[in-house]
């Protein structure tokens, strides 16, 4: 009888939930930009950047900030580890993937106020869901998370605090510069919103799900692998000048 309530779980390969995570969360940021009602607070102030300078694409902004945000996760927590560096990796495919489904989706266009709320519940959850299983895979996530993460635990500073702080910080430059530049709001909206609302809660629900439901398994040895990632280049690079 004991053994009817033993959950069997599936064993997924570490890439294979990074892979699906990460397109999951550039379907559901492409997805919410069609919406027009306002995006994630990260991704807001990158595409207020493409619409104001109508140069760059969606993607490559995200890629730029991206690439900002770990400049300043290196000089404030004064390491530069292997994990940082592939994390713009993500960064890289996230704004790549971005881009390929704004393509995609060009062609739709949405009137429906209410097919549009119903759009941003969905891309909300799609996204949530791919970043919980893009952390479940324990690969290096994007440079924003990696910042959140690292400097909360250093500083001691509460990481659902500390995350709040950081969107607050995005959503005032996002209003701000387009405030300034536009003369109204872009990017951030009632979708913003909902998206803020319903992304902590489904994350915190399908990480509890995969933490019971699924056994991942990577290439080598998991410790190894973990200590080559977290090794900082920047010690290495003060060794060799010593030298």
């Amino acid at each position: 009888m004991e053994n009817e309530h033993v959950i069997k779980k599936i064993k997924i390969p570490a890439i294979v939930l990074y892979t699906f995570g990460l397109i999951l969360v550039a379907f559901g940021i492409s997805a919410m930009i069609k919406t027009n009602l306002g995006i994630t607070v990260i991704t807001s102030f990158p595409y207020s950047l493409h619409f104001i300078t109508n140069t760059l694409t969606i993607g490559t902004w995200i890629i730029i900030i991206q690439c900002i945000i770990l400049l300043i996760a290196i000089v404030v927590l004064k390491k530069l580890t292997i994990s940082m560096v592939a994390s713009f990796v993500t960064a890289y495919f996230l704004g790549v993937i971005v881009d390929f489904f704004d393509w995609l989706f060009l062609p739709i266009n949405i009137e429906s106020i209410v097919l549009r709320i119903v759009l941003v519940v969905f891309s909300s959850s799609v996204i949530a869901t791919g970043a919980a299983l893009l952390v479940h895979s324990e690969y290096p996530p994007f440079p924003d998370l990696v910042f959140i993460r690292d400097v909360s635990k250093i500083k001691k500073i509460d990481i659902g605090r500390f995350k709040l702080y950081f969107d607050i910080v995005f959503f005032t430059l996002t209003v701000s510069v387009t405030l300034i530049v536009l003369h109204k709001v872009i990017g951030v909206g009632i979708g913003t919103i909902i998206s803020v609302s319903l992304v902590g809660l489904i994350i915190k629900k399908v990480t509890k799900w995969a933490n019971k439901r699924i056994v991942t398994t990577y290439m080598g040895n998991k410790e190894k692998t973990t200590s080559f990632l977290e090794y900082n280049l920047i010690s290495f690079i003060q060794k060799t000048k010593k030298t």
